[in-house]
């Protein structure tokens, strides 16, 4: 690794490291449930994974669907109504598509 990109990821490292002191759980658990609504998408193969490709694992799509719900579950009681109702919809739209995908992945 050149000495341009190590420090480059030095300084990367340092300021996730910054912002990871001052987040609540609260905070916290919705950037998991983001990332892992993307994950669910990419799964499913509806959008790209990290690589850029269009792979679709509904095994994983399950797991990180069945993540969100729990995470959101946890999250109810914390936070305001209109964060509450996004929450819910993101889950119940990866639901919707899990479902879609199962019955197309059958007919095959």
């Amino acid at each position: 690794m050149t000495e341009e990109k190590k420090t480059k990821t030095e300084n990367e490292e340092e300021r996730v490291k910054e912002l990871m002191k001052n987040i609540s759980n609260k905070e916290l658990l919705i950037l998991f449930v983001n990332t892992l609504h993307s994950r669910a998408w990419s799964n499913l193969g509806l959008i790209p994974n990290e690589a850029g490709e269009v792979k679709r694992d509904l095994t994983e799509a399950r797991i990180a669907i069945d993540a969100c719900q729990k995470i959101v579950e946890v999250l109810q009681d914390l936070v305001d109504e209109k964060e509450r109702d996004a929450l819910k919809n993101l889950v119940s739209t990866l639901q919707l598509n899990y479902v879609n995908q199962m019955s197309k992945e059958k007919g095959k």
